[in-house]
């Protein structure tokens, strides 16, 4: 099996594959713990495009990636700009909650007693 080198040449060839046949296109992703190898594959049993890495760099790519495919297959017609506006909000709460997550509230009994 034959891997393409860039996840952006995968990204190219996987949507090319995929609007020229949609319905007998298949998208799977597997993780492989021992290894650390993350293997994207899209096939429409005619032609299959592969992609490996295991740099942790490429999940965001590859997350982009999954939304795209996911918004591709339930809408008739998709909007890259809608795509990209959705990973932005999903980026925004991510970074709001780990903002959340680092301010933690001060329970009840904790912080400076009161002088009565």
């Amino acid at each position: 099996m034959v891997y393409l080198n860039s996840i952006d040449s995968f990204t190219e060839a996987a949507q090319k594959l995929y609007k020229d046949d949609p319905v007998n296109t298949r998208y799977s992703m597997k993780f492989d713990r021992s290894g650390c190898n993350v293997v994207l594959r899209v096939t429409d049993d005619k032609t299959c495009v592969s992609y490996r890495t295991t740099e942790a760099s490429d999940m965001r790519r590859v997350e982009k990636l999954n939304t795209l495919f996911l918004f591709m297959c339930a809408e008739k017609e998709y909007n890259e700009e809608e795509v990209e506006q959705h990973n932005q909000q999903k980026q925004q709460q991510q970074q709001a909650q780990s903002a959340a997550q680092k301010r933690k509230p001060q329970t009840q009994g904790q912080g400076k007693k009161k002088k009565k």
